[in-house]
């Protein structure tokens, strides 16, 4: 989207601040040997708006304004491809929740640990037992959880939904449901999975 004068003040405004913020945050890295560019973090932020705008039809000022509005740690670990990627055949674009439920009608999810269907799409509530220990997965723990061969594995879901994108500005990842179990992005293997494959 083509930005009028004061929406490309407005986000310049927005930047200056970031900017500023991530240089004020140096100062509390405990940790000398991590290297906080704030050049670098300004770059990407500049590079995922005019991404997210194109693809979403938001304003790049808007778009940074939802972000910011939600921010709550310092930038350097808030603006970064893990929490803010580039929209790809990666992330999965719904225009409504309604097209988001109507995509996953039988409300099963995949856990990519014990490799179970279940209801709950962050939690894994299964209750399978492998090892006399029963699988209670959670999102957030993936990393910590999982063997390294078992993470290269792992298939989640990521998404974001556009109609209400500026009100809740995040890309959510979830276990992958069912219906999209052959169709979806491998991170790993780097290819679409067709049905069937």
């Amino acid at each position: 989207m083509e930005f009028g004068a004061i929406e490309t003040e407005k986000y310049n405004d927005i930047l200056n601040k970031i900017y500023s913020d991530i240089e004020k945050s140096k100062e509390l890295v405990i940790c000398k040997d991590i290297r906080i560019d704030a050049a670098e973090i300004v770059s990407y932020i500049k590079k995922i708006t005019k991404n997210y705008s194109e693809v979403l039809e938001y304003s790049e000022s808007d778009i940074l304004n939802a972000m910011e509005r939600e921010r709550k740690s310092i930038p350097s670990n808030y603006y970064n491809a893990s929490i803010f990627p580039i929209l790809d055949e990666k992330v999965k674009i719904f225009s409504t929740t309604s097209e988001l439920f109507g995509s996953i009608k039988m409300n099963k999810f995949i856990c990519p640990s014990c490799k179970q269907e279940q209801v709950n799409p962050y939690i894994c509530e299964s209750g399978f037992v492998d090892n006399e220990k029963e699988c209670d997965l959670r999102k957030n723990s993936i990393l910590k959880s999982l063997s390294t061969k078992s993470i290269k594995e792992y298939k989640k879901f990521r998404f974001t939904i556009k109609d209400t994108f500026l009100d809740k500005p995040m890309i959510d990842d979830c276990f992958l449901p069912v219906e999209f179990q052959n169709t979806i992005y491998d991170p790993y293997n780097n290819n679409i999975k067709s049905e069937g494959a």
